[in-house]
């Protein structure tokens, strides 16, 4: 009797030792993963500010002579409106060189060529490098959001598994160190409201 209730203690420290190591596991490929999504949503909305601003430069530069140099004097409200992105604010001192150089077109030019080197440097980062293979970013953040699920899910399997070891201890007075430490699910026997409501919590997680 004694060996059996070793060993259903040392299951019940085995599947707290479980928890944390998945807890860990899926917090650490959390932040990879909102952080890798953070990175391309702003390359990307980057990307389309330059290739916005580059479609106005041509329009521009396209202009008859008289039009051309009102716009660059300052009627530009057609072509970047007061709420324009941060990017498209370049456009200002660009228009200033053209400006001070008699309306030298050539720069608008050379200014659609350099937003195209940029977008071109955006683009040859918007994959990381594993196992020597690139692979784009946003299907390695649709793999870890999958990852995620399938330790998560892992995850509340070994709640379940520990709640129902601990059914089995109910009927053994057991002192609470002796069980060990836990941090997941409705273990703890203090009545706090803090610990309510982490059980309430890990309920609904289980549940799910």
């Amino acid at each position: 009797m004694e060996a059996d209730l070793e060993k259903i203690i040392s299951s019940f420290k085995e599947a707290n030792q479980n928890l944390r190591k998945k807890a860990i596991s899926i917090g650490v490929l959390m932040i990879l993963t909102i952080g890798l999504t953070y990175m391309e949503s702003k390359r990307l909305a980057t990307v389309y500010n330059l290739i916005g601003y580059q479609y106005q430069l041509r329009e521009i530069n396209t202009l008859p002579d008289s039009s051309f140099q009102k716009v660059i004097n300052g009627d530009k409200e057609k072509y970047f409106p007061t709420f324009s992105s941060r990017t498209n604010l370049d456009y200002i001192r660009l228009f200033e060189k053209v400006k001070f150089e008699k309306y030298n077109r050539a720069l608008i030019e050379q200014e659609i060529d350099e937003a195209d080197k940029t977008i071109e440097d955006l683009n040859k980062v918007e994959s990381i490098g594993i196992l020597g293979l690139n692979i784009p970013i946003e299907p390695v953040t649709y793999g870890g959001m999958i990852i995620i699920l399938i330790l998560f899910h892992d995850f509340t399997q070994i709640i379940m598994f520990r709640n129902q070891i601990q059914r089995k201890l109910k009927k053994f007075k057991i002192a609470d160190w002796e069980l060990g430490s836990e941090s997941f699910g409705f273990f703890n026997r203090v009545e706090t409201p803090a610990i309510k409501f982490l059980r309430f919590t890990s309920s609904i997680i289980a549940g799910t």
